[in-house]
């Protein structure tokens, strides 16, 4: 009887193939004592926001670029995480993982792989 039922239900199109993205910014010596800046991210599957965080970043940086690049630095971490664990739960990704950041420079300098990294503002 079991049987008889479950097959007369529809059947399942399939899951449709997800994007990721992974929004970032950096706030440069937030903290005025120990000059540390903080990280933001927020994490997009689809359209949906999945995760969010705020941390205070390691180490102290000189410039606002190298913050930044410590924000993109992050964000990279968690995408490959965030890809990982998808491709483990079987959900199919359309295409790479988006990251957004606001820092033109950084950003430039990080896409391109003939860059140095050896920026100051």
């Amino acid at each position: 009887m079991y049987l008889k039922f479950s097959y007369s239900l529809t059947k399942p199109l399939g899951m449709v193939p997800m994007t990721t993205g992974i929004y970032f910014d950096a706030d440069h010596a937030h903290d005025r004592v120990t000059g540390r800046s903080i990280t933001g991210m927020v994490v997009y599957v689809g359209r949906t926001p999945t995760t969010w965080s705020s941390r205070r970043q390691g180490s102290v940086e000189n410039s606002t670029y190298g913050a930044e690049f410590i924000a993109g630095k992050n964000a990279t971490e968690e995408a490959i995480g965030l890809r990982y664990v998808l491709m483990s739960l079987g959900v199919p990704l359309k295409g790479c993982t988006v990251l957004y950041g606001d820092n033109k420079s950084m950003i430039q300098s990080s896409s391109l792989p003939e860059g140095q990294i050896k920026k100051k503002h």
